[in-house]
């Protein structure tokens, strides 16, 4: 079984971390507190975005998975 790393940044952090996801070259599951706020990083979270593989809403968190492995 692959290493799957669980992220849950800060808010002051979710723009660097959604950046800097690409670079790790790891899967990745990200939970985001709803409503996730709207910024310049906002197209790497969006449905199709690169190494997105997974989107969904659960009790107001928004979880996404990433896969970058590849």
């Amino acid at each position: 079984v692959e290493n799957v790393n669980y992220v849950y940044p800060p808010i002051p952090m979710l723009g660097r971390t959604a950046t800097f996801l690409p670079t790790t070259r790891a899967r990745s599951i990200m939970v985001l507190k709803e409503p996730a706020p709207v910024a310049w990083w906002s197209f790497a979270i969006k449905p199709g975005a690169p190494g997105l593989i997974a989107r969904t809403s659960n009790h107001g968190f928004l979880i996404l998975a990433f896969d970058f492995s590849k």
